[in-house]
């Protein structure tokens, strides 16, 4: 059990330079995840602190970062593990080649100052702990803006500090540091899409909404991000969104394969997300949904893995619970939103807004 500050209690200095980017506590899963399978680095029945992987696979087709960085690397994948590792030095023209795989704005003295010397353990931990952030600043953000809170006008209590209450009170009991952690999940998919909104100045409230759909129960989240797909292509069925591509192009897959996904029979990749939206007008905004739904499906992925008992949950009893969840988060943070518009404008008036 690691003895870490609350999140709530950091800045975002802290959150950079602390090691606070793993789960605070250890979980037990009773049986593999489905999609996610070796994400989490965990034995069922085993307990443990969860891998910072989980982020790499939300965030990319790679299964792990060291699967990111062999194919960043190369040929020059086993000189660069004997460097970061510290086993021996690489020549300035190895570097400078291994820099050449990072890009333009990576030079070999990047390269040379990534060796951390151990034999064992991440390959490279700044990679993931750079993965993490996106799930560690949105929630930053997220768990302050609970702990600031909206004061109930009976009791005095916090309105959207609900967390525990909530969770005791579901079909499914999840141990809490599993909640806790899907908690945490949940809170950063509604901040980040957040800033997604304000930065793009579009309605903030309507887009919070159409994240939370992803999870509607009917489908699973892949299948609602293909219904959408759908919808901005005009397409009646899949085999039509499958001829082609919004900018013409041939798609490498079939319908059946579009179904499997929709079902949540095998994980989303990103690139052929991207293939499927190519073209369309409101790709950009489809490309976020698609990284929502990877995080939702890895979600309902943790929550009937982690759910003890002999027998999984059915997906639509995990994922309507992940739905209202995610429902009760959303209308928590709007309640926020409008009581600091509120503040807000009663500061610039010096009168008081009546609701």
């Amino acid at each position: 059990m690691e003895n870490l500050p609350s999140i709530s209690d950091m800045t975002l200095g802290d959150i950079l330079f602390a090691n606070v980017l793993s789960p605070l506590w250890p979980l037990v899963i009773a049986r593999p995840l489905k999609l996610f399978p070796k994400t989490l680095g965990l034995t069922p029945g085993v307990e443990g602190v969860p891998s910072r992987e989980y982020m790499v696979r939300v965030l990319s087709d790679y299964p792990t970062h060291q699967a990111m960085l062999r194919a960043l690397t190369g040929d020059h994948f086993a000189s660069f593990v004997n460097h970061v590792r510290g086993k021996h030095r690489i020549s300035p023209t190895t570097l400078k080649a291994i820099a050449g795989r990072f890009g333009p704005n990576v030079g070999p003295n990047e390269i040379a100052a990534m060796v951390h010397g151990s034999s064992n353990g991440p390959l490279l931990p700044t990679l993931l702990s750079l993965c993490g952030l996106f799930e560690a600043v949105p929630n930053l953000f997220f768990a302050k803006v609970v702990k600031a809170g909206i004061p109930c006008p009976h009791c005095g209590g916090n309105l959207i500090d609900d967390r525990d209450v909530w969770w005791t009170k579901q079909p499914l009991t999840l141990p809490k540091p599993t909640h806790d952690l899907v908690e945490r999940m949940l809170g950063a998919i509604l901040v980040g899409t957040g800033f997604y909104a304000y930065f793009k100045n579009v309605d903030r409230e309507a887009f919070l909404d159409h994240i939370v759909q992803l999870a509607e129960p009917s489908k699973h989240p892949f299948g609602n991000w293909i219904e959408n797909v759908k919808q901005s292509r005009g397409a009646a069925s899949y085999f039509d969104l499958c001829a082609a591509s919004a900018d013409g192009t041939l798609l490498p897959f079939d319908e059946n394969r579009l179904s499997k996904w929709a079902s949540g029979g095998e994980l989303l990749p990103l690139a052929l997300g991207g293939r499927l939206i190519a073209g369309l007008p409101d790709a950009p905004a489809l490309e976020l949904d698609l990284y929502a739904a990877r995080a939702i499906a890895f979600v309902l992925d943790l929550v009937i893995a982690a759910t003890p008992g002999a027998t999984a949950p059915k997906r639509k009893t995990a994922q309507d619970m992940i739905f209202r969840r995610l429902r009760t988060l959303h209308d928590h943070a709007i309640l926020f939103i409008r009581a600091a518009q509120k503040k807000a404008q009663e500061r610039a008036t010096g009168q008081p807004v009546v609701s």
